[in-house]
């Protein structure tokens, strides 16, 4: 069993390194290339999964969890984002802005996730793969 005073002593210590790690800021990126790159990721998820599985299926499927993860009324906004990025009126070149969209938010979040990792576990400048 763990001692109060050494609990405590931990508990300060993990606290310092969390914040030393810039933990808060990194994961905020994160969330934020998370979302940017979401709406356009489903719209291509929606569209290939629709041509074998019919689309009102895979809406309805993709709706329901985001309904258990994120309530009715975070997914009522993302069914929007959905709706409104994979408008067929818009066309071309709709589909083109959101392809670009989802491969930069979808590259920055592996971006920002290695830097957080790199961070974390002080990987030392010349040993990254991109230093």
């Amino acid at each position: 069993m763990i001692r109060p005073k050494n609990f405590f002593q931990l508990l300060v210590k993990a606290v310092k390194a969390w914040s030393a790690d810039y933990a808060p800021s990194m994961g905020a990126a994160i969330s934020y290339y998370t979302i940017f790159s979401l709406a356009p990721l489903l719209v291509i998820v929606i569209a290939v999964a629709g041509a074998v599985f019919g689309r009102e299926a895979v809406q309805g499927l993709i709706s329901a969890e985001l309904s258990g993860l994120m309530g009715s009324e975070g997914a009522e906004f993302v069914e929007g984002l959905v709706a409104s990025a994979s408008d067929t009126d818009r066309g071309l070149v709709a589909g083109l802005i959101s392809l670009v969209v989802l491969l930069v938010g979808a590259t920055t979040v592996f971006a920002e996730l290695q830097s957080a990792l790199d961070r974390i576990w002080k990987v030392p400048e010349k040993e990254k793969p991109s230093g």
